[in-house]
């Protein structure tokens, strides 16, 4: 095997508390070539109208099953929860990981939001059909819905990464 020359490193993992999701898998990549994982996690509540399907139901758990996973498997693991509507919390974040990890070397920015509303919010689904799949109430897309979304998705991988390279930098890292 191919020594990455990951042992005793680093590594953030945003949105890793679902089982199911890609982050989880991600930290059981990491963990077994040696890093040191630290997870980010914010439970989602589950919407109304949107069914509680298993990879849903994952999203509103704390990460300590990932945690004993990663555990389970020799991996040195810890866990943070963090709303990143509140950009504020990325520096604390950073705080916990370092104190943890003794250093941030791999970022991973996976966190992401979503919100059950839709450009039409007629709910005639002779209309559209698709309509009752994302919410009971057929609510427009509001100010509040599209602002987190675009404050999650776009601007706190954005202000992680600014966060990351400041520390890294800062350390003298390589």
């Amino acid at each position: 095997m191919i020594d990455p020359g990951l042992r005793g490193r680093g590594v953030l993992i945003t949105g890793a508390n679902n089982r199911l999701g890609i982050g989880a898998a991600i930290a059981l990549g990491f963990a077994r070539l040696g890093a040191t994982v630290f997870l980010h996690y914010h439970r989602a509540s589950l919407q109304q109208g949107i069914q509680a399907d298993a990879y849903r139901a994952e999203q509103a758990k704390p990460a300590d099953e990932i945690l004993k996973d990663l555990r389970n498997i020799g991996g040195q693991a810890a866990a943070y929860e963090a709303d990143f509507g509140d950009l504020s919390t990325i520096s604390r974040l950073f705080e916990a990981a370092e104190n943890f990890c003794g250093g941030v070397d791999v970022l991973i920015n996976n966190a992401a939001t979503w919100s059950a509303d839709t450009f039409l919010p007629s709910r005639d689904s002779r209309r559209n059909p698709f309509i009752e799949l994302w919410t009971d109430s057929g609510a427009a897309l509001s100010p509040e819905s599209a602002t987190r979304q675009l404050v999650v998705n776009a601007a706190a991988p954005a202000l992680l990464t600014t966060e990351f390279a400041r520390r890294h930098v800062a350390r003298g890292a390589t």
